[in-house]
């Protein structure tokens, strides 16, 4: 199976520097795990509301928002927050 390739956007990339170490290596090692599966097992992932492409996943209080593109193999990470703000604008 191909591996996706796994980017993030600079606001996410932000929004991780922001996260306690922990947590952060805790995301980084979901990162590696998207890089096999867009669906990993053992993580709660479910679809977005009002997007066919947009999956929020539950890492202890994290959530992490991305995007899957199945066509280029690519995952775009757009979100990393703790739960309390993770769905606000």
């Amino acid at each position: 199976m191909p591996e996706y390739q796994v980017l993030s956007l600079k606001k996410a990339d932000k929004e991780l520097s922001r996260v306690h170490p922990k947590d952060k290596n805790k995301a980084l090692d979901f990162f590696q795990k998207l890089k096999s599966s867009p669906f990993p097992q053992n993580v709660d992932i479910i679809k977005m509301s009002g997007s066919q492409v947009s999956y929020r996943a539950k890492i202890g209080k994290l959530r992490i928002i991305y995007v899957v593109i199945h066509e280029e193999k690519r995952i775009i990470i757009t979100r990393v927050r703790y739960r309390k703000t993770a769905y606000r604008n």
